[in-house]
């Protein structure tokens, strides 16, 4: 007997998909630098272990769906009923983690935002990795700190002087070269002095105005 197209065989198909999901979003380099942002105390970042459980569901979903197809090939009682319990918990567990999402979101974000403000006065400048993980950030998706330039008046960065007399990171200016790949490692502000203005009316074209929670 072939395996027609079946739900065993769709099944196969959304494991191979959610493989490939998860191993891309591991080795594509964009997503190797933000992963610095997401880390804890040197572990690695919740994204990785996100990729981590995407690759390993895949997996299950893909044993899943072949089970399901051999015993419809086999006419197996015995890997048919594996195969529909294999299902019903796969849908528990999608009901559980949607649940949760939705519970936990507004208290892991702010978390997040805290974390990631504390980060930024602390660190950027210092951690060579997380600073260039914050200028790739803030350079690809236009945006300025989490809450604002404000996240950077009080940093080690501002008060150490490591801008050389600069208000905010270059990277939060609207950048002549923003298309280049490596933009963020070199940033060139399309008018720095404006940028660097404590005047709205003077750096509202020259400073991104969007931050991180808004993303």
């Amino acid at each position: 007997m072939i395996c027609y197209p079946t739900p065993a065989w769709t099944l196969q198909l959304s494991g191979c998909a959610l493989l490939f999901i998860g191993i891309y979003t591991l080795v594509t380099k964009e997503n190797k630098i933000l992963f610095t942002l997401f880390a804890v105390d040197g572990r690695d970042a919740f994204l990785q272990y996100l990729s981590y459980a995407l690759i390993g569901v895949g997996a299950l979903v893909f044993l899943v769906g072949f089970c399901g197809c051999c015993g419809a090939m086999q006419e197996s009682k015995c890997m048919l009923v594996t195969y529909f319990l294999f299902l019903l918990i796969i849908l528990v567990a999608e009901l559980a983690v949607g649940v949760m999402a939705v519970l936990f979101q507004d208290q892991t974000l702010q978390k997040f935002e805290n974390r990631m403000t504390k980060t930024i006065r602390d660190e950027y400048g210092r951690n060579e990795g997380l600073t260039q993980s914050v200028d790739f950030a803030q350079t690809k998706f236009t945006c300025c700190g989490v809450h604002g330039p404000q996240d950077y008046e009080g940093s080690r960065w501002r008060r150490d002087d490591m801008g050389r007399g600069d208000n905010i990171v270059k990277t939060c200016c609207v950048l002549s070269n923003r298309n280049q790949t490596d933009a963020y490692l070199e940033p060139k502000p399309v008018d720095n002095a404006r940028c660097q203005s404590n005047s709205p009316s003077d750096n509202r074209e020259f400073r991104h105005q969007k931050v991180t929670t808004t993303l």
